[in-house]
């Protein structure tokens, strides 16, 4: 039997989501790797997503879906509900090189920067967005340090892919992109701002450098910020100077 992974319709938008897409497609990775036929059933980013999306012949749809929680990972939730959904009697295993989202990179000529930033999510929730990027991008500047605010200049797709791989630190909140660039980021070349509004364990199954200030109220997932009853301490007290001081250590451990 073979199954068709879609979006399911609790959180798919009126746009597509570029993070949701990113983690289905990740889903149909893993169940192929335990012998269960698996397909794509959303092409809206076929260009970029590599990932099967073609079989003719008898299918189930299967609706990708997770639940929020500081339990489990989005992967494991969604593995969970897919074997109850099946009664799969057995255990689906994530391999540890199951670590990024498999692209299709395709060159292209830009001109690259030293920094690439990603400095808005979508508009699922405003809460993990950064409030002192303005700042971070004037510091550069006077610093004589090249960058693209990849949001700002709504660059999308595999051009932003060549972007983040012709870049020598990737600075980015958790949202779409954060899951999207994983194949070409690491430790060494990433800094991703996170916020309380999720666990990064929830998310995070990428070889990131994560900054967080951890709040007793964190994983709150919260949609806006003015539902905060802590002042967005979780974001507001990440300052300029820390996110510089770590994009200066990247630069120059790119030189070497």
């Amino acid at each position: 039997m073979f199954y068709k992974i879609r979006r399911a319709k609790n959180i798919a938008k009126k746009t597509p989501s570029l993070g949701d897409h990113c983690m289905a497609s990740l889903f149909v990775h893993i169940l192929n790797d335990n012998k269960i036929n698996a397909i794509l059933d959303e092409t809206f980013y076929k260009d970029i997503l590599n990932c099967n999306y073609n079989f003719n012949g008898e299918f189930k749809i299967y609706e990708f879906s997770y639940d929020n929680s500081c339990s489990e990972t989005i992967i494991e939730n969604a593995l969970n509900k897919f074997k109850n959904k099946f009664k799969i009697d057995f255990d689906i295993k994530i391999k540890k090189e199951r670590n990024f989202i498999p692209i299709i990179f395709k060159d292209e000529n830009i001109v690259s920067k030293d920094v690439v930033i990603v400095s808005e999510s979508g508009i699922w929730s405003k809460v993990r967005d950064w409030p002192y990027f303005e700042q971070l991008k004037e510091k550069l500047s006077k610093n004589s340090i090249s960058f693209i605010d990849v949001t700002k200049e709504k660059i999308f797709n595999n051009t932003f892919l060549n972007y983040v791989k012709k870049s020598k630190v990737f600075v980015s909140i958790e949202c779409g992109a954060s899951h999207l660039a994983s194949q070409l980021v690491n430790k060494k070349n990433s800094i991703i701002i996170q916020s309380g509004y999720c666990n990064n364990n929830f998310w995070n199954f990428y070889n990131y450098d994560i900054i967080a200030n951890q709040v007793n109220c964190n994983c709150c997932f919260l949609r806006r910020i003015e539902y905060c009853k802590n002042n967005f301490k979780c974001m507001r007290e990440i300052n300029v100077d820390l996110i510089f001081e770590k994009i200066l250590q990247k630069m120059e451990n790119y030189k070497k």
